[in-house]
């Protein structure tokens, strides 16, 4: 009972308001009309306007209109007629220009003007968005009506709307001065708004010419069509750009929302690779790209009234789903896309409200109206700062490609230097591997030194194949690492023989055979002490002379090599050790080159060797 009473208190309130007589003024002076109207909803297209003021069924007809206490009436899509009454009084002592304003899109508007005294009704307009631009009173985007109200007296005034659209009615009543003021502030706002988005489109067309990415060229084609659809929406495809062809800027209007939908769907999948990130997504969004082209198309030989639902709804579910779909990639660890959901997040917000007040779950006011604008101004920021993050993302990644491009082609270089040796590449003045070509070659002065296991095949028989290649890989640990540390490289290895290099001086050479005789022992050592395997024995070979140094195969299989007398005679040199007691034999041209003290080597005899003519001086080394 206690809830009535208030309920009852606010209509009797309401109805006071609505009552009360509108005074007007000649200076700035404004007043929504919304608690001074009556509106009647003409469902049968019946009503006359003589019968709201002058014929005998007045009274029956005055049952329809009913108060509206809402400044800015909303009534949804509807396919009713409103008619919606009031009076201006002016108590002043001269006339009163008064400025009405409409801001909306309605099909068909007739205003009336009644003079009480001499019951005269007036037909002052006919106009609207149905209508060419030359029908309105005021060439603007918004239905302008001048009335002259005279001094000391009241008008009354009545409205007809009927459109196919949304019946939105924000009826405003205004001073000239007040109109004129409100006008420029409005047009400066609008020209900051779409000035903006023009620039984003030049922007960002001038990034697409630089970075050839597909996404800022569908982010071009949703911002045009943006535009295209808020400037129907408020007027400016009637005023400017289509002025006197009033069927294209209406078939023009839902076909901007769904286009919109369309390129922001394209530049969705594309943004965020959803064809590989997220395939089921890419097949919602691919659905949704087929059915707004095609709506798009169709709304142009469509009823504007199903098209421009079917567009309102789309562009709703359109924005909730990109939304959704960016913050679920983002969750998934897609960085790209937490501009893109917070952008699309500040459209839905707009783009909700907008349908809620068009369907009438809304009022229209200033939230109402430019929450669109205020909402797509976010969004074409917010999407800006996701492109240039994504771009930074890509760099950041291009790095790490990079990054790991180095690390491969390093740990590449690193894998065939265990193949091929980098001083081999040093000495063909080749940075890396890749760089080497077949019949490089250099030639110059070194020590080559051999060395051979005694009786290895008769070792081998006694182990399998697994164990041969462990016994020999244990070895070679031992002698691979003195050979480097002497300054020399293992060139090759040649079964269970090693052919290693020192370009330095033969002496590098000595050092490292005398090294290699102690690291067999140490080896015997540990092979027999751990498991009973026999003991090994060497020969070693070396011989200073002029080597070349090059690649040798064909264009699919090629190997870093050396060509020279000077290795075969130090192989010949090795092979003289199984002959004798000697383990370490060399030449006279490796002891005459010789830096250090020559203490440690000894004369032995001269041989003439397999393939050569003179003979060589033997040395053995102790």
């Amino acid at each position: 009972m206690r809830y009535r009473a208030v309920y009852f208190f606010l209509f009797l309130c309401a109805n006071v308001s609505l009552f009360a007589e509108i005074k007007i003024q000649a200076e700035n002076f404004s007043q929504s009309l919304g608690g001074y109207i009556s509106v009647c909803e003409d469902k049968e297209h019946r009503i006359r306007p003589e019968q709201v003021f002058i014929e005998p069924e007045l009274s029956i007809v005055n049952k329809c209109f009913k108060p509206e206490i809402n400044d800015k009436p909303s009534y949804g899509y509807t396919k009713s007629a409103y008619w919606m009454k009031f009076s201006l009084t002016n108590s002043d002592s001269e006339n009163i220009k008064i400025v009405i304003k409409l801001v909306s899109l309605i099909d068909d508007i007739v205003l009336y003007s009644f003079d009480r005294n001499t019951k005269n009704l007036q037909l002052i307009s006919t106009t609207g968005r149905n209508h060419p631009l030359s029908s309105r009173l005021a060439n603007h985007r918004n239905f302008i009506f001048r009335v002259n109200v005279p001094a000391q007296q009241k008008r009354d005034f009545l409205f007809r709307f009927e459109s196919s659209g949304s019946m939105l009615l924000p009826v405003t009543i205004m001073s000239e001065d007040h109109y004129s003021n409100q006008d420029h502030l409005e047009s400066l706002a609008f020209g900051f708004y779409f000035g903006f988005m023009a620039v984003m489109i030049l922007y960002n067309l001038f990034l697409y010419w630089s970075v050839k990415d597909r996404s800022y060229l569908y982010y071009c084609g949703y911002i045009l069509f943006f535009i295209l659809l808020q400037a129907g929406i408020w007027g400016f495809l009637n005023q400017f750009i289509l002025p006197e062809n009033p069927y294209f800027a209406n078939k023009l209007l839902p076909s901007s929302i769904l286009f919109s939908v369309f390129f922001s769907m394209l530049f969705l999948r594309n943004f965020l690779g959803t064809d590989k990130n997220a395939p089921l997504i890419d097949k919602i969004i691919i659905g949704i790209i087929i059915f707004s082209f095609c709506t798009a198309v169709a709304s142009w030989v469509g009823p504007y009234r199903l098209m421009v639902q079917i567009g309102v709804f789309t562009g709703m579910l359109g924005s909730i789903f990109i939304a959704v779909s960016s913050g679920v990639l983002y969750l998934k660890g897609y960085k790209a896309a937490r501009f893109l959901f917070l952008a699309f997040f500040a459209l839905i917000l707009g783009i909700f409200v907008i349908g809620l007040r068009n369907f009438g779950f809304l009022p229209f006011n200033f939230a109402t109206s430019y929450s669109a604008q205020i909402g797509s101004a976010l969004e074409v920021l917010l999407l800006s700062l996701a492109l240039g993050d994504r771009i930074n993302i890509m760099k950041k990644e291009r790095e790490l490609e990079k990054e790991k491009a180095l690390l491969r082609e390093r740990n590449l270089n690193e894998s065939f230097a265990r193949f091929v040796p980098s001083e081999f590449l040093n000495f063909l003045n080749k940075e890396d591997i890749t760089r080497v070509n077949l019949g490089d070659a250099v030639q110059k002065e070194m020590t080559v030194l051999f060395s051979d296991i005694r009786s290895f095949t008769t070792i081998s028989e006694r182990f399998s194949a697994r164990d041969n290649f462990k016994y020999l890989n244990l070895y070679l640990e031992k002698i691979g690492p003195l050979i480097r540390n002497n300054g020399g490289f293992i060139d090759k290895f040649i079964g269970d023989a090693v052919m290693a290099l020192f370009p330095e001086k033969p002496d590098d050479a000595i050092r490292a055979a005398r090294e290699m005789l102690l690291a067999r022992d140490e080896f015997n050592n540990e092979i027999v002490n751990q498991g009973g395997w026999p003991a090994l024995q060497i020969g070693i070979g070396i011989h200073y002379g002029s080597l070349i140094l090059g690649t040798l195969g064909e264009s699919q299989r090629m190997e870093t090599t050396v060509i020279s007398d000077a290795v075969n005679v130090a192989s010949r040199v090795e092979s003289l050790t199984k002959e004798s007691a000697s383990t370490i034999l060399t030449t006279g041209e490796t002891v005459a080159a010789l830096k250090e003290s020559k203490d440690f080597v000894v004369f032995k005899e001269s041989r003439r060797l397999k393939g050569r003519e003179r003979e060589v001086e033997i040395w053995e080394v102790n």
